[in-house]
């Protein structure tokens, strides 16, 4: 069994030690880690470089000679993973000691799995616990209309075969070129499979600061109001960049895009009780959860 980690990096020098470290010390090794940078101007690769140097680890460094993005970033790099289960890492977070023993564990012995994604604790910019997850332990089977309503498993927690993304590459369900992120993309195709699961086991610190690409909303505030709205629009371009294969699947889709946009719209003119209104008569498409995000960032942003 051959074990891969693909870590997309950019200007990440300030926590890129610390994360790096908790990959290095798992208490089941990887055979492969692939860290692609997308152009950072700081000393991230220098730190990289010191640090894998001496590792047992088959280290491989890559660095884009443009900036791709965050998605494309990921995309290129996961293609040159060999492993049969590959492993995604965000730059600045902390892996738990378990996080490869355990996750492969569940998967080895549930084969219908394609892809995993785990619970994660959120921490703070200096490594604080901000939120603990809940720990049950219990493995489930995510339903197209939880993943629809809420779709909040992100790719830093997520383990996948290598045959799922082999998939996704050659079936032309999806269009990489739609603005498509990947981790959604990944857990999409698998519940199509029936293959999407999530254990509720922390096996990582997702940390929380300013420069996430999204963040959490209630996680410190630090989910600022256009923040959201970029949120909102990477929604539509993940439905937009899937190619239906039935009519049904096509109302999906078309709904997802059409209730997001006048959602931006209400957001975009500080419409809030429209936007409820819009929310509430909508709910297959959003979960409460997300409500109460929205009403917290668009009040947050209005008393700014």
């Amino acid at each position: 069994m051959k074990i891969s980690v693909v870590m997309a990096v950019y200007n990440g020098e300030k926590y890129i030690e610390e994360q790096l470290m908790s990959i290095l010390s798992q208490s089941i090794m990887p055979d492969e880690l692939i860290i692609q940078d997308d152009g950072s101007s700081d000393s991230t690769t220098d730190k990289i470089q010191s640090i894998t140097e001496k590792s047992d680890v088959s280290v491989k460094l890559v660095k884009n000679k443009e900036n791709l993005g965050f998605s494309k970033n990921f995309i290129t790099a996961i293609s040159a993973a060999s492993g049969e289960y590959i492993f995604l890492s965000d730059q600045d977070d902390i892996w738990k000691k378990d996080r490869i023993k355990r996750a492969l564990s569940v998967m080895e012995d549930n084969k219908n799995i394609l892809a995993l994604s785990s619970a994660f604790d959120l921490i703070d910019e200096d490594g604080v616990v901000i939120k603990k997850a809940n720990n049950s332990k219990k493995l489930v089977n995510i339903s197209q209309k939880e993943f629809i309503k809420h779709p909040k498993f992100p790719g830093m927690a997520m383990v996948f075969k290598k045959e799922l993304w082999e998939y996704l590459q050659h079936s032309g369900k999806v269009d990489w070129e739609s603005g498509i992120a990947h981790d959604w993309a990944i857990n999409y195709v698998a519940l199509k499979k029936h293959g999407m699961y999530k254990l509720e086991e922390s096996l990582i610190c997702y940390r929380q600061h300013s420069s996430n690409t999204f963040g959490t909303a209630m996680a410190g505030g630090f989910n600022q109001k256009d923040k959201r709205i970029k949120l909102i629009k990477s929604l539509m371009d993940n439905a937009r960049g899937i190619k239906a294969e039935s009519q049904s699947e096509e109302k999906l889709l078309e709904g997802i895009v059409s209730f997001n946009e006048k959602r931006i719209h209400f957001y975009e003119h500080d419409r809030l009780l429209r936007l409820l209104l819009h929310e509430f008569a909508h709910m297959k498409y959003i979960s409460l959860r997300s409500i109460m995000g929205d009403i917290y960032t668009n009040l947050r942003g209005r008393n700014r």
